[in-house]
């Protein structure tokens, strides 16, 4: 289901420009979550952010260059330095973030092991698999996943953490 939701999301994210075919677009959006979920939902989609809100909770996704950290993102997880934002997504169980960074993978995963360790994370989980660094970290009843891998030139960081 929600890989349905985001699907769908990213699909209107691109695909939306004028706000005619945004209202479409956000009908349309609606109608096929409620069908999924079996739940009202309201679609709010602007240039590079969608909202989807039942009441269950709320799901937001910027990308681009709109693209930041939620306000209220936990402090306790460390966003990599100097890296830059691509996409950013809210939802009731917790954030998903992708950004990217001219460091190498080696650099972005020790810092992150010093980081998540110095903020009372504890290292669940380290893997380097065909260029990627999974780390998984724990605190309490919350996890964080970091997917470190190459992208042209540059390193990918895709972070998960869920809410306990």
């Amino acid at each position: 289901m929600r890989s349905t939701i985001c699907l769908l999301a990213i699909v209107l994210m691109i695909g939306c420009g004028e706000k005619s075919e945004e209202n479409v677009g956000e009908k349309l959006a609606e109608k096929a979550i409620e069908a999924n979920i079996g739940k009202e939902a309201d679609v709010e989609v602007n240039k590079e952010s969608v909202r989807i809100t039942t009441k269950d909770g709320e799901m937001s996704i910027t990308s681009g260059e709109s693209a930041k950290i939620p306000d209220d993102f936990p402090k306790d997880i460390p966003v990599y330095k100097g890296s830059v934002v691509n996409m950013a997504m809210e939802v009731p169980q917790g954030y998903s973030l992708s950004f990217t960074t001219k460091d190498n993978m080696s650099k972005v995963s020790e810092w992150y092991l010093k980081e998540m360790m110095s903020k009372g994370w504890t290292k669940e989980m380290s893997v380097d698999v065909k260029n990627q660094t999974m780390l998984v970290f724990k605190k309490g009843e919350r996890g964080v996943n970091l997917v470190i891998a190459p992208d042209n030139g540059h390193t990918r960081l895709s972070l998960t953490s869920v809410k306990g």
